[in-house]
């Protein structure tokens, strides 16, 4: 059994690695999760998160555009390809040979959220493969809501950002900085990380843009797609797993097991204000004016 999971370790070294982005609560964990159950994969979890990794603190929604050099996050980037990036929330999709062997080959997979700002960067440091998760926004503003998040502090962080702001942000700075309230706030967030996301998209149409509803909707067969576009190798457990983590209800936050027909328009269900509702429409309004088309689904 070492034996096989050596050679698979082995032939996905070969690979250029993965990198799984999206923003918070769009899915990220639950593609990262299942993509790393496949053989040879070495798994990253959040090596850019600023509340759980001490190299991270000052990349909160880091602004890193490819051909800039940014010694510090450069760093970091690299280590975290190299396996060098460590602890118990980063190594929490980690396999047991991962943990007890350092070196034991294997295709690195980092899965980020806070990174999404500088996935050119990234990609352009690590030779990395992109898989980009979009939800539903107002999904991700209620599970945000549902959790008590906070999207205020974030969105200072991208207002503290000079460059962001001189290369995207500049129109929508009033806006950004009148948003008083939980709503207002997470429209700014996602409709400014949104609208750089989108741009740098469409530059890279070799990048793999999944739909979370997509994946909601035919699970085994996005999934079996998507292990293809990698090379990653698929087998009939995984078609079972799948099956059996979108059919059962888990009660914690971050568990992937969830009824998948049922995560799509969840927002509906959550009793929202519909003043609050109204309110975040008209600030992603103002954003999604300014973005490209949304990216088709490539996988």
């Amino acid at each position: 059994m070492r034996g096989e999971a050596l050679v698979a370790g082995l032939r996905q070294a070969r690979r250029p690695p993965i990198c799984v982005a999206g923003f918070p609560r769009s899915g990220t964990t639950w593609v990262s999760a299942t993509l790393a159950s496949a053989p040879g994969l070495r798994s990253c979890h959040e090596p850019f998160n600023p509340g759980t990794v001490p190299q991270a603190t000052h990349y909160d929604f880091h602004y890193a555009p490819a051909g800039q050099i940014d010694e510090g996050f450069d760093a970091l980037v690299r280590d975290a390809f190299a396996g060098r990036v460590e602890g118990p929330h980063v190594d929490k999709h980690l396999a047991s040979r991962y943990r007890q062997f350092r070196f034991w080959p294997g295709r690195p997979l980092l899965k980020t959220v806070f990174g999404i700002l500088a996935l050119e960067r990234i990609a352009e440091l690590g030779g990395a493969r992109l898989v980009v998760v979009t939800r539903d926004p107002l999904d991700v503003a209620a599970s945000w809501h549902r959790l008590g998040w906070d999207p205020a502090p974030h969105v200072a962080s991208l207002r503290a950002q000079r460059p962001l702001m001189d290369d995207h942000l500049a129109p929508f700075e009033a806006l950004m900085a009148a948003a008083d309230d939980f709503w207002a706030q997470f429209g700014a967030l996602w409709g400014a990380t949104h609208l750089v996301l989108r741009r740098t998209i469409v530059r890279h149409p070799d990048w793999t843009t999944l739909r979370f509803g997509n994946l909601c909707a035919a699970p085994v067969d996005t999934y079996r797609s998507l292990f293809e576009r990698l090379h990653l190798r698929w087998t009939r457990d995984h078609e079972v797993r799948i099956r059996a983590a979108t059919r059962t209800e888990s009660a914690a936050p971050f568990r992937p097991e969830r009824v998948a027909e049922e995560e799509v328009g969840k927002w509906r269900r959550d009793g929202l204000d519909d003043g609050d509702i109204a309110r975040l429409r008209r600030v992603l309004a103002e954003f999604e004016r300014a973005a490209p088309p949304d990216p088709a689904v490539a996988a």
